[in-house]
This record gives C-alpha cells, structure tokens and sequence, in this order.
C-alpha cells in the first residue's frame, strides 16, 4: 500500500492536478485498478480523467504497452515502476501512443492513460 501512494502522489505531481481531483484519482486508483496479461481490451476515460492499470512484467524480457484511441482527443501513456520513477511516456498530440521497455526487475508497473480531450475516449489497450 505504501509503494501505491507514492505512486499516486508522483503521478499527482506529474500531472499538476488540483488537490481536489487528485483525492478523486486517488480514491479511483484504489478502486479500480486493474491487472494486465498479454492482451488487449477496450476501455474509456472520461474527458481530462486518467485510467490507470497494473501490468507484470519480467526482468530482461521487453515490454510493451500500446494505446490507440477513437480520434476524438490527445491520450498520453506514462509507465512507472513500483518505486514511482516515470519509466517511458509518450506525449505527443495523436491518441495513438507506445511505450516499450525492458524491465530491469520482475514485478509490477503502472501504466497511465491520459485523456487531455474535454470529451471521452475510448481506447484499446494492448500489452505485450
């Protein structure tokens, strides 16, 4: 649980969210955070919300996470560790995002879905 809120609280930092949205995030992390395998899945975050997940990666096998959203707004991918260090990201204006890594240790990483839009998307999610 603690390595979680340190999660939360760099990601709250990293995005500059205001103190009332970031209990919000907080409360929604807890609450739905989910757990990727290898595989896709279509989701929706709502407009300037953030969705995160889990994903298990392996040490030394490279990782992947891909995002492609409905047109409608910019998505923004983030990748951390379990210590909270932003691992990859990809920012760029399109909601078509990638962040591949070879992780340095088994475990889990969190992976974050930026909607910046001021309406929803829906995105698949693939992980490899």
């Amino acid at each position: 649980m603690k390595k979680l809120f340190t999660i939360l609280t760099v990601a709250v930092s990293f995005f500059a969210i205001e103190s009332a949205q970031a209990a919000t995030i907080e409360n929604n992390y807890n609450n739905e955070n989910e757990t990727m395998a290898v595989d896709s899945k279509t989701e929706r975050v709502s407009a300037g919300d953030i969705e995160y997940f889990t994903y298990h990666a392996t040490a030394g096998v490279e990782a992947s996470i891909l995002i492609i959203g409905d047109g409608d707004t910019d998505l923004d991918l983030y990748i951390f560790d379990c210590n909270a260090n932003l691992i990859d990201e990809d920012t760029d204006t399109l909601d078509v995002c990638v962040c591949r890594w070879t992780p340095k240790y088994t475990g889990d990483y969190y992976v974050a879905v930026k909607n910046l839009g001021n309406v929803y998307n829906e995105f698949t999610i693939i992980a490899e």
